[in-house]
């Protein structure tokens, strides 16, 4: 293992020592906001740029509010459902929400 991948398990353990009951991502995240000065230096580094990747890869949603309303109603929004669903009817989207969604998953746009 390299020094990095070595870095990233022992946080991953410091994490889950610090919220053991956080079991979903999203919980994850709000536990570590509050947490963070509780892990080590190394650690918290790891996990702030964890977090700015999420909030980043999350901003979609809040984007993309209407849209759901309109394309997506209904839908359980749990296991990457929403998502896909944005990404199947981004033709229908508007343009904040579409420039919102994550790189590299989402089809071309016509």
């Amino acid at each position: 293992m390299r020094a990095g991948q070595v870095a990233e398990v022992k946080c991953a353990a410091e994490v889950q020592e610090a919220c053991p009951d956080a079991l979903t991502q999203e919980a994850r995240h709000q536990c570590l906001e509050r947490r963070m000065s509780k892990l080590s230096a190394p650690c918290q580094a790891i996990a702030q740029k964890r977090m700015v990747r999420w909030k980043e890869d999350e901003a979609y949603k809040v984007a993309c509010a209407e849209d759901v309303k309109r394309v997506c109603q209904g839908l359980d929004a749990g296991a990457g459902n929403l998502l896909a669903c944005l990404q199947t009817h981004e033709q229908d989207l508007s343009l904040g929400c579409y420039q919102t969604l994550p790189k590299g998953q989402v089809q071309v746009r016509n």
